[in-house]
């Protein structure tokens, strides 16, 4: 007898209610298609590295600006000089600024432009750290201490800076900083930055900021750029962070020239970019944006 969907005098068939079987080949079982995710290859070809400083950006410590902390930092520090830049696709995807003092690290503000997806997001970090060879890699960015999971009452209160290193990476722990705890997580960037520098054994920090403010809502398939208010004075604390770490950077003796590359130039020319991507594409998981 055939199953009517419509008639109460008889309940589904059982198999339509509990069938814990996926196979395809008995028809009178419907099949469960588990949605494919699409993911665009990464051409390394495309990539680029150019560098207009003397000094070599290769074998150098490496601090590495993601999100609202990079943008508040390049605003605070608006005179610090573009010395190169990272290409994909023919568009700016990073600034650097490399110090004449080898001793001190390079410092890249990292603001990908939709060419870099979030699907070739572990290829094209993990491609720029081989083009780098970095000694050691800071990572800095923010974290919203409302959705921050601990059950210490005066870290909840203090809501201090937050960091993870990996076990190569020697630091005394800063009387003003706590350790990003289980069950919490880093995602997007600095997810995929950390996890390929811990995989080529680079001694790896991440810095935490706290952001109180709304986060805006992240695309599932690119890394875009929030516009936000106030961003010089936020600038200040993402410095004072750097400093909690020994990292210190120093602009140039006079204001650059208008036609200079700055930072803070290149973050401003981000924000004012529209993003353009494919809403119908999807995030798959272990496509390298998540470190647990």
């Amino acid at each position: 007898m055939d199953f009517d969907p419509l008639s109460r005098d008889y309940g589904p068939p059982r198999y339509l209610v509990e069938s814990g079987s996926d196979s395809d080949s008995d028809p009178g079982i419907p099949s469960r298609k588990h949605p494919k995710t699409s993911s665009e290859p990464f051409n390394h070809q495309e990539f680029e590295l150019r560098q207009d400083s003397g000094s070599p950006f290769q074998g150098r410590q490496v601090v590495v600006l993601l999100g609202k902390a990079g943008v508040s930092l390049a605003d605070f520090k608006s005179d610090l000089l573009e010395h190169g830049s990272i290409q994909y696709k023919e568009e700016q995807q990073a600034s650097i600024h490399c110090p004449t003092d080898n001793g001190s690290p390079l410092l890249i503000l990292l603001l990908p432009s939709s060419s870099v997806s979030v699907s070739i997001a572990g290829r094209f970090t993990g491609h720029m750290l081989a083009s780098l060879r970095p000694s050691k890699v800071t990572i800095l960015e923010t974290y919203n201490p409302q959705l921050y999971f601990t059950s210490s009452t005066s870290e909840k209160d203090s809501e201090p800076i937050r960091y993870l290193r990996s076990s190569n990476f020697e630091l005394e722990k800063p009387g003003q900083a706590a350790e990003i705890e289980v069950p919490n997580t880093i995602t997007g960037l600095a997810a995929s930055i950390f996890a390929n520098a811990v995989t080529k054994s680079i001694p790896t920090l991440l810095v935490q900021i706290p952001d109180h403010a709304p986060q805006p809502i992240q695309s599932a398939t690119h890394f875009l750029t929030p516009i936000f208010p106030g961003r010089s004075s936020f600038g200040q604390g993402t410095s004072k962070a750097l400093e909690l770490f020994g990292h210190e950077f120093q602009g140039s003796d006079r204001p650059p020239d208008e036609d200079h590359r700055t930072l803070s130039r290149f973050a401003n020319s981000r924000l004012q970019l529209k993003p353009q991507f494919d809403q119908k594409r999807n995030q798959g998981i272990g496509e390298g944006v998540m470190y647990v």
